[in-house]
């Protein structure tokens, strides 16, 4: 319905802008003498007469194009690099701890399960419209090692994440290439 009051008001526009054009065009001052050269003095009101039209013409023109704006409403869009903060925050596990950070690896530490942590990774994934290109998980004797690689149209991740037998805390390594 918006598209097609926004496409109704644009064609309004267009025509009134290619009037505005065939008007300022002619060439009337002619038309405001006689073959003496003498002016006319009912053809220079007219004159004055179409120059407020096309100024109210013009002031119109820019109250539809405002109109438009205005009614514009954005659409919601998938996440990307360009449209956060900084473009490895989106990488960063909630309520994690942050260990390192670079412009394209965050290392983080956190108390969560592994597979907790591979299923936010993948939703993640998903929601930056990416494809998961690889996952791999390893579970030998209480050693966690689980990776990610996803690649989209102008984005690629490698995601590990690891856990020692020996340590409480899993270890978050993310990396934007």
């Amino acid at each position: 319905m918006i598209k097609k009051i926004i496409k109704s008001k644009i064609f309004l526009l267009l025509v009134l802008a290619g009037l505005f054009v065939a008007i300022s065009s002619i060439d009337v001052s002619s038309l405001f003498s006689d073959k003496s050269g003498n002016t006319k003095p009912h053809l220079v009101e007219e004159k004055l007469d179409k120059e407020i039209k096309k100024e109210n013409l013009e002031e119109e023109i820019v109250e539809q194009e405002n109109i438009i704006l205005e009614e514009v409403t954005p659409t919601e869009i998938a996440p990307t690099i360009a449209n956060t903060d900084s473009s490895i925050d989106f990488l960063i596990y909630p309520n994690s701890k942050l260990v390192s950070r670079n412009n394209n690896t965050v290392v983080l530490e956190s108390n969560a399960n592994t597979d907790d942590i591979t299923e936010w990774y993948k939703a993640k994934i998903k929601e930056y419209d990416m494809q998961t290109t690889s996952t791999v998980k390893t579970n030998t004797n209480g050693n966690v090692l689980n990776k990610l690689s996803a690649a989209g149209s102008s984005l690629k991740v490698e995601i590990e994440i690891s856990r020692s037998n020996s340590e409480s805390f899993v270890k978050i390594t993310a990396k934007l290439l």
